[in-house]
């Protein structure tokens, strides 16, 4: 399963797709983000298209500021493709030979949002 983890001294975060072991950054093991409910992002699959929206519950979050960071994963059955967040606009992905499995949305200062697609 895909996890994420965070440096709480530099504010490093790095995906980790698979395998086991202690990841370390700073000299010390970096911590494990928890997933938010799923009920912050809405996800349309037309076609070869996903399109990845935020909703008002996380649009609206009392951690969000002007400038928002972070990025979203779509986990697909062949791999991922990974794009930047860009103030909360939705976030199109094109699959070619590919079916959509999930995704994830990191929200800097606000933390990991997970839907499952399939």
């Amino acid at each position: 399963m895909t996890k994420f983890y965070v440096c709480k001294q530099c504010e490093t975060v790095v995906g980790k797709i698979c395998g086991g072991g202690n990841l370390i950054c700073c000299g010390k093991t970096m911590e494990g983000l928890p997933f938010n409910n799923s009920e912050g992002l809405s996800v349309k699959v037309k076609g070869d298209v996903v399109e990845v929206d935020f909703l008002d519950g996380v649009k609206n979050h009392k951690s969000i500021k002007n400038g928002v960071s972070g990025f979203v994963y779509l986990k697909t059955e062949n791999g991922g493709q990974r794009k930047q967040i860009n103030n909360l606009e939705p976030i199109n992905f094109i699959l070619i030979n590919d079916i959509a499995v999930s995704v994830y949305a990191y929200i800097f200062s606000v933390g990991v949002y997970f839907l499952k697609i399939k």
